[in-house]
């Protein structure tokens, strides 16, 4: 059994992955982290690692920003992995989970769908044929979603080597839709993906989680764990 240690336990993919470990034999949530602390429920929830002593195997975080340096600094002290989902972060806390990899195995993605990562490899390859097309990225997630553009669309902004414009929708309940489009005088070329469920990063994230344990420190990419790259 593979105990996690849940940050953002009472967000909507901390939910989310509760649902998916409940759902399996193999893992076991020993604990949540998130801004209200609640022991009443499956697993007590506390607001800081500050008390915080259990024994996790690896700790899976969707939460925001502000808990960063607390998490590397626990996971440190543990020598726990860390699969981070959280978007959002500046140049600086980008800087600190480099450093922290160096000490402790860490996986941190933008997005943990299977199908987000097969586009990043396709629209690399479409970009060596496409020279002289212009991208463009139209991405779309529901009202409550504060980072813009959201962190799949500047994912894929990292392996492209040109510059690429993005257009950021907030609306309604929508999971997540991202559009990237090759365009040249008379010719286009759409690659969309729609999420239906956040179940998908859940899946994801709780896969990476289980290929990580027991790996030697390092900042790793979704290709080295999933594809063993």
């Amino acid at each position: 059994m593979i105990n996690i240690l849940l940050s953002g336990a009472l967000g909507k993919m901390g939910k989310m992955i509760t649902s998916c470990a409940e759902e399996s034999e193999e893992f076991n949530i020993i604990a949540g982290i998130d801004k209200i602390e609640e022991k009443t429920g499956a697993f007590p929830i506390y607001s800081s690692t500050d008390n915080l002593n259990v024994k996790a195997d690896v700790i899976i975080d969707f939460s925001h920003p502000s808990f960063l340096k607390m998490l590397l600094k626990y996971s440190l002290e543990k020598k726990i992995p860390l699969v981070i989902g959280t978007t959002g972060y500046n140049l600086d806390e980008l800087n600190l989970i480099y450093d922290v990899a160096n000490r402790i195995p860490i996986i941190y993605l933008e997005n943990y769908s299977l199908g987000i990562n097969a586009i990043k490899s396709v629209i690399k390859d479409l970009e060596k044929y496409l020279t002289d097309f212009e991208i463009n990225i139209i991405e779309k997630h529901h009202k409550t979603k504060i980072d813009k553009p959201s962190g799949t669309a500047k994912l894929f902004q990292k392996v492209l080597s040109k510059d690429v414009n993005f257009y950021s929708i907030r609306t309604s309940n929508i999971v997540g839709e991202h559009k990237i489009i090759f365009n040249y005088l008379d010719e286009e070329i759409e690659i969309t993906h729609r999420a239906y469920s956040k179940r998908i990063f859940a899946l994801g994230a709780i896969k990476c989680a289980k290929l990580i344990i027991n790996k030697p420190p390092k900042l790793y990419s979704y290709e080295e764990l999933i594809l063993g790259g």
